[in-house]
Parts: structure tokens; C-alpha cells; sequence
């Protein structure tokens, strides 16, 4: 048996024989955390519970240290710490070993340590261990946010997975001679029809699992901008180990301020994002795939630019800014609606691969207090002939 194969610490739990649903989805979790590209969950057979197959991907650790703990804090990112009615912050998605104990049956626990696609928060705008919030080697959703209704978010993401880690799938959903769908890294995993993905979807690019390394944030629950540096779920932040992290967290500083002096600085940053596009296309010529798939992306944002729509792709790093509105209590005052409180959550939304992505721990929560201003706790709407209607309709 080799090394990496070996039976991992477990603990007995004789209390309860079957696993609860926190238990399922450790189980769930570590299939798809095994350094595979398609989750063990979509196979019809289960391995056996005394050695699962995705066991045999990572290196054994000490279940004892995690079986009947508390949860692990994923870390805050805090508002008002850097500047008041703001939260500054950074997340950095990157390639980790990660310690993740799961329910493997027999009422038993292993642990194993797991290659992951994984969020690292910062407190402000550098790359600072001392500004870290989230913990190193320890399997965890993102960075908790904890902006306050009213507040201006300001989030540098960047995308630094190193793609020969995870080098089965592509880099965009393109139709090219380089576009395919994910496959899986050995034979242990059965995709649909009992063979190894794609098998059956191999033709049905892009309608299939792949792009697992792209991504980007959707700000699930928010009530703000579905476009541009807001909630856009139809950008691609391309993997770019190559990029000088410190610049590139520049640009979107600087962008942040002038967006808090009322200036537009989309141009200019969209004009040096292309630029740096071309830069990681020549970084990357000696790898014919990937240099192919990083042109396809420049085409494809000239084609959508020429067609007055928002670049698809980015190279490795966005800026996220958008405001949380205070209703202004009025239906005819902007804003006419507001930022609803309570908890809600960010996650990647990368069409293609969300799943594995949520599976790899790439989200975490939003937290909007719910201590909310008097303009949202009372509606003064009025009769209902005195609201706002739809041209043409009798109603809302």
C-alpha cells in the first residue's frame, strides 16, 4: 500500500451508528475535496466505508483533534475598521492543503489533508499575515463579512490558483479546439454511465462540468448593481499566478477612490485589465492550451466591448464596489427600495462549476445587522392609488 494510501487515524462513536446531516455533507465535502475534479456523489456505487476512494488522495491526519469540537470561525471581515461607513477587504483564492475530518462510516471519523481551491480573508488591502483573518490549513467556508446597511463595500478578489494543480479543465466556457469538459484524474470515480467523467457529456461542451478554476463572487441576498464591479455573475476571473499581486491590488484601490469622489474610472481600469490580459497570454506561450484558451478570452471581450457590453474575462483580479442602499422610505425617492438586514451569504457563481467550487469551501456568510433605521422599520406607502404603477398594467 502506498504512502499515500494509508489508513487514517479514526475515533469510535458509539452513540450514533447512522451519519446526522452535518455528517452527510462532511462526507459529501470530502468527496469533492479529494483532488478530483468531479464530486464522488454523482457515482452510482459508494466505496466502502472501511477505505473510501477519495481517501486515497490526500495525506492521513488526527480526526481527535476536530470529532466533538466546536466549528471553526472562518474569521471576520469587519466594517468601519480602515474607514468609517466602509468595509475594506481582501479575499485571495488560492491552492491550500487543508486538514478536513469527515463520517466514513462504521460510526467511524477519519481525517485527511486535502488540495483545495481556498479562500484566505484580509482585514484592508494587503496580502499581511497580520491582517489575515482566516486560519491556514484548516477546512473552512471564506471570510465572514460584516458590512452595516448603509455601508459601501470595497473587495479586492483575486484568482492565484495555480492551474498545474488542477490542470484538468479548461479556462473558459469557449468553443474552441482546446474547449472540453472537465475529466476526471484516475479511474476511482464513476461519472454518468459508470465510466469516468465526461464519458456520456464529453460532446455537450460547454453543458458540462468544466472552466473549475475561473470564477468569481455572487453577493447572494444583496440588493444592489447585477452588472459591472457589483454583483456580476457573468464575469470569469481567470487563475493568473503570474500577476504582480501587489499592482494589481493597486489599480483597484486606486479605482475605489475615485469612485468615492464621484469619478468613473471604468475605462482606464478596463484598459489596463486588457493590457495585463495580454501580458498573461505571453507568460504562458510555452503551454500552447493555455495561451490558446487566453487569446479566446481577449477575442471574446473585444467582441463584447465592440458590442457595448461588459469584458467576460479578467485576468486574476476584480474589484468589487457597490453600496448597500437605506431605503429612503419613500416609493418615489431614490433608492426606492433598500438592503434588506440578516444573514446572507457570498459564493462563487462561475457557470460550469459552482458545485465543485462550493464543495472546495469557496463561500461564507453575510451578515447584515438587523438594528435597522426608522425609514426601514415603518412602510408610509400611502393608499394604493398613490403608488407607482406599471405603464399599461391595473397593478403592481
Amino acid at each position: 500500500m502506498a504512502a499515500d494510501e494509508a489508513t487514517s487515524p479514526s475515533i469510535e462513536n458509539n452513540t450514533d451508528n447512522e451519519p446526522n446531516r452535518r455528517e452527510f455533507m462532511g462526507f459529501a465535502f470530502a468527496a469533492a475535496a479529494s483532488g478530483l475534479l468531479l464530486p464522488e456523489v454523482l457515482s452510482s456505487e459508494r466505496p466502502a466505508p472501511e477505505l473510501p476512494a477519495f481517501q486515497q488522495s490526500g495525506t492521513a491526519c488526527d480526526a481527535r483533534a476536530h470529532i466533538g469540537q466546536e466549528l471553526v470561525s472562518p474569521g471576520e471581515i469587519k466594517s468601519g475598521v480602515d474607514k468609517k461607513g466602509f468595509l475594506t477587504g481582501l479575499i485571495d483564492l488560492i491552492v491550500e492543503n487543508r486538514a478536513l475530518s469527515y463520517y466514513a462510516g462504521n460510526s467511524t471519523y477519519v481525517c485527511q489533508m486535502h488540495t483545495l481551491r481556498a479562500y484566505q480573508g484580509y482585514q484592508g488591502w494587503a496580502i499581511d499575515p497580520k491582517k489575515r483573518v482566516t486560519q491556514v490549513g484548516v477546512c473552512s467556508p471564506g471570510p465572514t463579512l460584516r458590512p452595516n446597511i448603509g455601508d459601501t463595500v470595497e473587495l479586492v478578489f483575486l484568482n492565484r490558483i495555480d492551474p498545474g494543480k488542477f490542470n484538468q479543465t479548461t479556462l473558459t466556457s469557449i468553443k474552441s479546439a482546446f474547449g472540453h469538459c472537465d475529466t476526471v484524474n484516475g479511474s476511482g470515480f464513476a461519472g454518468p454511465g459508470g465510466n469516468p467523467y465526461p464519458n456520456a457529456d464529453a460532446s455537450n461542451f460547454p453543458n458540462c462540468f468544466h472552466a473549475s478554476d475561473t470564477t468569481n463572487l455572487h453577493w447572494h441576498g444583496t440588493h444592489t448593481d447585477p452588472g459591472g464591479f457589483g454583483d456580476n455573475v457573468l464575469v470569469g476571473v481567470l487563475p493568473n499566478i503570474h500577476m504582480t499581486s501587489m499592482a494589481m491590488i493597486q489599480q483597484c484601490v486606486n479605482a475605489f477612490g475615485q469612485w468615492n469622489e464621484r469619478k468613473n474610472p471604468t475605462a482606464a481600469f478596463t484598459a489596463a485589465a486588457s493590457a495585463a490580459m495580454r501580458r498573461m497570454a505571453d507568460r504562458v506561450a510555452n503551454n500552447p492550451e493555455f495561451s490558446a484558451q487566453v487569446k479566446s478570452a481577449i477575442a471574446n471581450n473585444q467582441t463584447n466591448v465592440k458590442a457595448g457590453e461588459w469584458p467576460q474575462y479578467w485576468p486574476g483580479y476584480y474589484p468589487y464596489h457597490f453600496e448597500l442602499p437605506v431605503w429612503s422610505g419613500r416609493p418615489d425617492v431614490y433608492p426606492v427600495m433598500g438592503q434588506a438586514p440578516g444573514t446572507h451569504w457570498y459564493h462563487c457563481h462561475q457557470h460550469g462549476s459552482t458545485s465543485l467550487q462550493l464543495l472546495n469551501g469557496m463561500a461564507g456568510a453575510l451578515s447584515l445587522p438587523t438594528t435597522r433605521p426608522a425609514a426601514m422599520t415603518t412602510c408610509s406607502c400611502g393608499s394604493a392609488a398613490a403608488l407607482p404603477r406599471i405603464p399599461g398594467s391595473k397593478s403592481w
